[in-house]
């Protein structure tokens, strides 16, 4: 009797402690790890965020570079961590909905806990200036009186440039009429396409504002504020899920992040993606803010990992 009297004082005194140290979270840094190398866009704006997410939570959030795999080595690493929302991880679109569908890796679309959506981009189909294609029924015509004879590029097998691509040929029947040429990294696409190696490319708005090019098509909901003349890929007839083809950035924790955890990693987010400074620094890197709660962001995320495997598919990937 005496024992189950000591053990039952234990087991409270157990849950005890770790209520509060639940209550008092975060009692240390927050250190979030960003899958790539330092100095690039996702660095810069993972680290423009931690200030007023630190301040909100009351403690310092840190930035840890772990490079590698295409952001997969970092993902690895953190999945299957300790699930206390000290340690985060600054995702994206690709290593979080894509890479686990294609590749053997030890995570999946249940392994995360999805704390908030921060920014996003879309992608835009473009061609080179002096092209003769000033539109996407141009495009199609082209390709569909001249099977084979038009490339596109992309930054690489399974990047979002490359879904966006096989979506605007794929959707239109086309998808075997053209051929395609990945590249290592969106600066030799680039110049794949000034050169006319290839004739159509697909990147985010602020690749196509580094030459003279002419946006013919974007992946969003709407149309960019930057180019108000350039249809959606919905308005040409492009149906789900590859009329929406975006680059965003988020904060996942591992899974089983309790909930009152959650709330503070929210909130802070809330305040952190919201501030003037913070939408000035993504602007200033052509990003736009995308910010969505963890709530809606559950739901969003799984839906995105169901896109994905909609465009590994139409890639011929799966």
């Amino acid at each position: 009797m005496k024992m189950k009297k000591l053990c039952g004082l234990f087991v409270g005194a157990f849950m005890t402690f770790n209520a509060v140290a639940n209550d008092d979270f975060p009692n240390a840094p927050i250190n979030i790890v960003v899958p790539y190398a330092a100095g690039g866009v996702t660095d810069v704006m993972a680290r423009g965020f931690t200030s007023k997410f630190g301040e909100k939570l009351g403690t310092t959030a840190v930035i840890t570079n772990l490079g590698g795999g295409g952001g997969s080595i970092a993902a690895s690493r953190l999945q299957g961590g300790r699930p206390d929302g000290y340690t985060l991880g600054w995702l994206t679109t690709s290593i979080t909905t894509v890479q686990p569908q294609i590749k053997n890796l030890p995570y999946n679309a249940n392994s995360w806990t999805p704390v908030c959506r921060i920014s996003a981009y879309p992608m835009v189909f473009f061609v080179n200036e002096d092209s003769p294609f000033n539109s996407m029924d141009d495009v199609y015509k082209a390709v569909e009186e001249n099977p084979t004879d038009y490339i596109f590029g992309s930054s690489g097998m399974a990047t979002a440039p490359h879904f966006a691509l096989v979506a605007a040929f794929v959707a239109k029947g086309l998808g075997d009429n053209v051929r395609h040429i990945p590249f290592e990294g969106g600066g030799p696409a680039l110049q794949a396409l000034i050169s006319g190696r290839v004739q159509f490319l697909a990147d985010s708005p602020q690749y196509v504002k580094r030459g003279n090019f002419k946006p013919l098509m974007v992946f969003s909901e709407e149309r960019l504020e930057e180019y108000p003349n350039v249809p959606t890929a919905t308005e040409l007839g492009i149906s789900p899920p590859l009329n929406i083809i975006k680059v965003w950035n988020a904060l996942f924790a591992p899974a089983g992040l309790p909930e009152r955890t959650l709330n503070a990693l929210n909130e802070a987010c809330d305040y952190s993606a919201n501030s003037q400074e913070y939408i000035k620094l993504l602007r200033e890197q052509d990003v736009s803010p995308f910010h969505m709660g963890a709530e809606e962001f559950e739901g969003y995320f799984q839906s995105q990992y169901e896109a994905s495997k909609k465009l590994i598919e139409a890639a011929g990937l799966e």
